[in-house]
């Protein structure tokens, strides 16, 4: 049962309760009926339950699917338990969140939306299985009048799954604040700020959407970036541009601090034809393109940034003219605008110049195995092509491992570690931290931990939870290794390498050929599917096969302290039905094409004391 409550003064708390099975025309009616009951007694709050609401719009994709107005708050149980869904077949919706911009209030005047905060949603566009064009979030009233939205929050909102845009606050929004959002899986920009003024967007995530991470464009003015990370999607990491400037003039007075951009298809950031750029303390790597590629900028400061140089012909920071046609039919009209007043380290460029160098490390490591320690506060520290060990410390760093097999420890604080190419180990710390192994056979170690984990080594990630663990987002690990006390690990994914390590684990591997160490402690270990490799290791061990365990070997099987356990076999309920061989120097155990290889155990010295049936 979903449950929709709202408030506001003078009035008790109303509650509406509606079944997850109820229409998406019914679920979204509900809501929509708190958020219109807030805004015409001035304001309040609609809280909705963790649980998945179904919403669908009114067939004009313009009025949206939710509509929320001044002086409300529109809430749920956090990012990820509240999820506004569009239905299966649904067509698209200009903002599946928007404000009630022009609103007729009870006394029949017309609302200019302010004072609003939506906080602790995910959205989802259910862009396979809906048709037409659909954003997530919307603002602003029309284009080219005199009206504003002022004063939209926006705090642990997580947009995904869109057909078009994740966030789209637009032309006529004053006071934007985006805090802590992620924008992902998004088929066209993950953030886009389309002519807005006076914008905070802070410890953002944008990734894996099909163009931008973030768009800055449309004569924007009065924007800040800050500690935030774009990564991963096909275009630019952040774009600022000038758009149509026949409504708002040139995107003005942006700066972007602090954060990570890497890894996107063209630029880290592509700025053309805006005034006032400002870019300090970001890291950048492995982008497609350029870093920054600055074209038709006027009073940019470039200083203080990390770059990482991966790729011929990779330049820091690119200047150049932006040539803009303003009369398609008239060639005299032409204007070749030149980039001016641009200062990159303190270093002043005329007009036309090109940088090349200039690289700003934080820490660079060159070839061969080094071992590199930073400082208590933030550290950007790129590895070479040895097999290299890194330490963070304290402070949010930002760990490369790079060529080699690298040792990543990020410390305590929210790091990004990112393995690179080789077989790493990556360990986590006690902040909240971004994880990316990267090419090869990487390993996510918790063994610094003081309490256990449970961690599922899934294909499409890592889900970890511990006592004192909270891991943001986690990316190619093909290994996990435990902590010293009782740890559960379970493998999603095939080839998987769970290592218990210390304490009594329970380790339980998936469909392919995994590799489960129990280490030291009694441990359980169950193979599973696929043809399986198992150690127990120190302590006293019992070896789980279920049926269809396939063709898995023991390689440590010490008799009178460990155990064979089969499970639900039909057939297989006695050591008798069990058909036991001598494989070389080997106990070959076989029931039904399925077999256990025990290595180095002699055939004929095992009982059924050494089995547990059921």
């Amino acid at each position: 049962m979903l449950t929709i409550s709202y408030s506001y003064a003078g009035f008790a708390t109303q509650t509406i309760m509606i079944a997850e099975t109820a229409s998406a025309q019914d679920q979204t009616a509900a809501i929509q009926l708190a958020l219109d009951a807030v805004a015409d007694h001035v304001g309040g709050r609609v809280t909705l339950s963790a649980g998945t609401f179904s919403l669908i719009g009114t067939g004009k994709a313009a009025d949206g699917a939710l509509r929320v107005g001044s002086e409300t708050t529109l809430e749920g149980a956090g990012l990820g338990a509240t999820v506004l869904k569009l239905a299966d077949g649904a067509t698209g919706v200009t903002g599946l969140v928007r404000t009630d911009s022009g609103r007729t209030l009870p006394d029949g005047t017309i609302d200019t939306t302010h004072n609003v905060t939506v906080r602790g949603l995910s959205l989802d566009g259910n862009a396979a299985n809906t048709t037409g064009a659909t954003d997530g979030f919307y603002s602003g009233p029309k284009p080219g009048t005199a009206q504003f939205d002022t004063n939209i929050t926006l705090d642990g909102v997580e947009i995904m799954n869109m057909s078009r845009y994740g966030f789209d606050p637009h032309e006529g929004t004053k006071g934007l604040q985006l805090l802590n959002c992620v924008a992902h899986n998004n088929a066209y920009d993950g953030f886009t700020i389309d002519g807005c003024s006076d914008v905070m967007i802070v410890n953002a995530l944008a990734y894996d959407n099909g163009r931008h991470g973030i768009n800055i464009v449309t004569g924007s003015e009065h924007v800040s970036i800050v500690d935030s990370v774009s990564r991963d999607n096909a275009a630019n990491g952040i774009t600022i541009q000038t758009g149509d400037n026949e409504i708002r003039g040139w995107t003005s007075d942006v700066s972007i601090s602090g954060g990570l951009i890497a890894g996107n298809g063209r630029a880290g950031i592509d700025a053309h034809q805006i005034s006032g750029l400002d870019v300090s303390g970001v890291t950048f790597s492995a982008n497609g393109r350029d870093a920054i590629d600055l074209a038709g900028v006027e009073s940019a400061v470039v200083s203080g940034n990390v770059f990482q140089l991966t790729t011929a012909g990779y330049k820091t920071v690119g200047v150049s003219g932006y040539l803009q046609d303003f009369a398609d039919t008239d060639v005299a009209n032409d204007r070749y605008i030149t980039s001016k007043g641009v200062v990159i380290d303190g270093q002043a460029l005329a007009d036309g110049v090109v940088p090349s160098g200039g690289v700003a490390w934080a820490y660079k490591i060159t070839a061969g195995a080094d071992v590199v320690s930073g400082s208590a506060g933030r550290d950007v520290i790129a590895a070479g092509s040895g097999a290299d060990v890194v330490s963070g410390n304290a402070g949010n760093d930002v760990l490369y491992g790079n060529d080699g097999n690298d040792t990543l420890d990020g410390g305590a604080g929210g790091d990004t570690l990112f393995g690179g190419w080789g077989n790493d180990v990556l360990r986590a710390g006690s902040g909240l931290d971004l994880i990316d192994g990267g090419a090869g056979f990487d390993t996510l170690d918790f063994s610094k931990f003081n309490a256990a984990v449970q961690v599922d080594l899934g294909a499409a990630g890592v889900e970890a939870k511990s006592g004192s663990l909270a891991l943001a987002d986690v990316t190619s690990i093909e290994a996990v290794r435990g902590t010293s006390s009782g740890d559960t690990l379970s493998a999603g994914m095939s080839g998987a390498t769970l290592d218990g390590a210390g304490g009594y684990d329970v380790l339980t591997g998936g469909v392919g050929a995994d590799t489960l160490m129990g280490g030291a402690g009694n441990d359980r270990l169950t193979g599973a599917a696929g043809n399986d490799v198992l150690t127990g290791g120190s302590g006293s061990d019992t070896l789980v096969f279920g049926a269809g365990w396939g063709h898995d070997t023991v390689t440590d099987f010490v008799r009178g302290k460990d155990k064979i356990a089969i499970q639900g076999v039909d057939g297989l309920k006695s050591f008798a039905a069990l058909s036991i061989t001598t494989l070389g120097a080997d106990a070959d155990l076989a029931f039904g094409g399925q077999h256990i290889l025990l290595k180095g155990v002699a055939a004929s010295s095992l009982t059924g004391a050494d089995f547990i049936f059921s």
